[in-house]
């Protein structure tokens, strides 16, 4: 037990001196990491923004088709309604 805490504390000191020498090293190793990830968050935006505007468009869509199922509708309501009124009953 007292082994592997050494061994830890060792390992620990020479990171912090690795690290102290050498501070760009570590920099330039993540920076790369840090422009990934600023493009997949500014990906991400684009992404919601487009599926925003796919779903604005499907609602428009959405609502001409049920506007033009309407005025069908009332067309053909209007064009067969008179020739119900007229024809005569059948019992």
């Amino acid at each position: 037990m007292k082994i592997k805490r050494i061994l830890l504390l060792l390992l620990l000191i020479v990171t912090i001196i690795s690290f102290k020498n050498d501070p760009d090293s570590y920099r330039d190793r993540y920076s790369d990491n840090d422009d990934d990830l600023h493009e997949a968050l500014h990906l991400d935006t684009e992404i919601k923004e487009t599926k925003r505007t796919i779903a604005q468009q499907l609602m428009e869509l959405k609502k001409n088709a049920y506007e033009i199922l309407l005025v069908k509708l009332s067309k053909g309501i209007s064009e067969t309604l008179p020739q119900l009124v007229s024809r005569p009953r059948q019992y």
